[in-house]
């Protein structure tokens, strides 16, 4: 299995881990995503993991349209995924972890069985297939974080940050150009000082 991919098989297992034997009133507990509770972070977890299913499968806008209800609205990310969340927030726990537990395992084997160079529609434009499951990493980590501090539990730091961290920084000239803003040459690295 490539490295990424397990990474990604890695944190969804820790998130599982999270997740395993959750009373009613911690699935509702407030998380650090305004308007969200535990319950809202799975199903988002969920729907973007189908997201990602759908682009490596060549459906993705087909699918975004269907999850979102308001295609064409010209919504912003973050819009369009609580107004998924909205129109799925019904579902009983039992219905979003068997759910969410299929679409993971789906995933996994999805990205384990292509050759990750393949060109993917995703959000913002085409990526390959790696980067795809980088960003599924990336989102699923920063989410086991939100749902772990709603418990009160806290996760350990892995080497799986490496592969996130190493997205962050060659997504940086994308996320100054969306900002207006033009990245800086040069040492970016600024001296720690004290």
């Amino acid at each position: 299995m490539d490295e990424t991919v397990e990474a990604l098989a890695d944190q969804q297992a820790e998130l599982g881990g999270l997740l395993a034997g959750l009373s009613e009133r911690q699935w509702h507990a407030a998380t650090r995503c305004e308007g969200w509770d535990v319950a809202d972070v799975v199903l988002h977890l969920t729907q973007s993991d189908q997201l990602a299913i759908a682009s490596a499968t060549g459906r993705f806008e087909e699918l975004a349209s269907q999850l979102s209800g308001a295609p064409g609205l010209g919504l912003s990310v973050d819009e369009s995924a609580a107004v998924m969340v909205e129109l799925e927030r019904a579902l009983s726990v039992a219905e979003l972890l068997g759910r969410w537990t299929s679409t993971t395992t789906q995933l996994v084997e999805l990205l384990d069985g292509m050759d990750l160079s393949t060109r993917v529609s995703w959000v913002a434009g085409t990526l390959s297939a790696r980067t795809l499951a980088t960003t599924r990493l990336a989102e699923t980590w920063i989410h086991a974080g939100d749902i772990a501090d709603a418990l009160g539990r806290e996760l350990a730091v892995t080497d799986r940050l490496r592969l996130i961290a190493r997205l962050a920084w060659r997504t940086l000239p994308y996320a100054f150009g969306s900002a207006g803003r033009a990245a800086t040459s040069g040492s970016s690295c600024p001296t720690n000082r004290r």
